[in-house]
């Protein structure tokens, strides 16, 4: 076996260049497994441009032994199955077939389809299917801070996070820099309330039964108050907010399009090209 540290840095600085490339697979064998050979020019494109050098070697070797463990099987197959088991060109042909279609279904879909979702659209959806957008677990809006337990800036900071005057929200976000070390703010979307459990160090149940005028707070350990202020809470088992299931809306509604897409194809082309039976 070759240096792959070596191997993956000319590879990462020749996979790009075909000549260069051309000319590896003339000389350079990386690895064997009886006939089989496997040449540094099936690399090139296998490396990202700007990862690390101990990535790029991590790749090349996971290639390597992907590839080695491959023609081990195939080796093993060869000698162990019969010729009718060995004949695989019903299946690729098969294969081809699906794989055709696929691709050219795939570019008929980008050049029709209309990505657009307008709200009202995403609204109507969710209307139409409230039953499906019942919430597995309970979501919040929330700010969430991490200051020193002693600072004295704690009562000043609480009272910016509770606060949702449009003047103090940008005041809030400027001053928290200055003297928290984490400052994440979700007030305006709602999110998994394990999410914030897990910030604070607790599991979602214990977060909510803790919850003391909006807010939750514990220490981590290192001299720090992590706290954290519930502006609204949708319990599990209640109707997700539209807003929560927008994303998986969408996906919805394109999937659908698609669908439609794909049937009117096979229509017009049932419709068109009249199949002969003999």
């Amino acid at each position: 076996m070759k240096n792959i540290a070596l191997i993956a840095a000319i590879i990462a600085l020749t996979g790009a260049c075909k000549a260069i490339s051309g000319i590896l697979h003339d000389g350079e064998v990386i690895a064997s497994v009886g006939e089989h050979k496997l040449y540094s020019s099936e690399l090139a494109g296998i490396i990202p441009t700007g990862i690390s050098a101990d990535d790029s070697t991590r790749l090349v070797q996971a290639y390597i032994d992907s590839w080695t463990l491959d023609m081990l099987f195939v080796d093993l197959a060869e000698s162990q199955l019969n010729d009718s088991e060995k004949d695989v060109s019903k299946d690729l042909e098969t294969y081809k077939r699906a794989l055709l279609r696929y691709r050219y279904e795939q570019k008929y879909l980008n050049q029709r389809l209309d990505t657009a979702v307008a709200q009202s659209q995403i609204e109507d959806y969710y209307n139409a299917h409230k039953k499906q957008f019942r919430l597995a677990e309970t979501v919040v809006k929330a700010k969430f801070a991490v200051i020193p337990e002693h600072s004295s800036h704690i009562a000043d900071l609480k009272r910016r996070m509770s606060d949702d005057a449009d003047d103090l929200i940008v005041v809030s976000d400027t001053l928290s820099a200055s003297y928290t070390s984490v400052y994440n703010d979700y007030g305006n979307m709602w999110i998994e309330a394990s999410k914030i459990a897990v910030a604070l160090g607790m599991d979602s149940e214990k977060m909510l039964r803790s919850i003391n005028k909006g807010f939750v707070q514990s220490k981590d350990g290192k001299g720090n108050l992590q706290i954290a202020y519930i502006s609204d809470i949708i319990r599990r088992g209640e109707d997700a907010p539209v807003a929560y299931c927008s994303d998986k809306i969408k996906e919805y509604i394109l999937s659908s399009r698609k669908k439609d897409l794909l049937s009117g194809l096979e229509r017009d082309l049932m419709k068109d090209v009249p199949v002969r039976q003999e």
